[in-house]
């Protein structure tokens, strides 16, 4: 009890002459620390600072291992029967398309939604696309204009490796990308 008294007597202490230095506009943190007063304030503190011993076990760290997240994503299980009940795909072995969709590092299609200007103007995007670009292009235009019943508005974008589509058609692109086998 005694011990602990003193120890926040020597804290207040301390800020209280902390105080009055910077009030006096002593700044230099140099001297504060170097004055005999914070010194013996420290000593006391530290005397009374007990340490404990600490055991190192490695037996133990298995457990804390199961608690870390994966390094990289797993590859996805084989089934019997596909589309599987949430209805994913795996991209065919072989394509022979001049134009290539690569799946996302959790093994689904990168087609996405942007939603702009307050939720008026919606664009589907297709990403991560290699090859002739412009082919996708033109099959997915020639895969959507008869769906809508009109023109397909497109934007290419040959450096980022994107395309976008006027309209909201994630679903169709995406049964379009599938049926392709990517």
């Amino acid at each position: 009890m005694a011990a602990s008294m003193i120890s926040v007597i020597c804290r207040c202490g301390r800020n209280i002459l902390r105080s009055q230095i910077k009030r006096n506009k002593f700044w230099d943190e140099r001297a504060l620390h170097e004055s005999a007063v914070l010194r013996a304030t420290d000593e006391i503190t530290h005397k009374e600072e007990e340490y404990v011993d600490i055991e190192v076990s490695t037996e133990e760290f298995k457990y804390v291992e199961k608690l870390f997240p994966s390094k990289t994503v797993p590859e996805p299980p084989k089934h019997e029967l596909y589309p599987t009940p949430s209805g994913w795909v795996p991209p065919a072995a072989h394509i022979s398309t001049p134009y290539a969709v690569n799946r996302t590092k959790n093994h689904n299609l990168p087609v996405y939604l942007e939603v702009r200007v307050g939720g008026t103007r919606k664009l589907t995007l297709i990403r991560k696309i290699d090859g002739d670009i412009w082919a996708l292009e033109a099959d997915i235009r020639n895969f959507l204009e008869p769906i809508t019943g009109k023109k397909c508005l497109t934007q290419v974008h040959e450096v980022s490796r994107f395309i976008r589509v006027r309209g909201n058609y994630v679903t169709e692109v995406g049964k379009f990308l599938v049926d392709k086998g990517f």
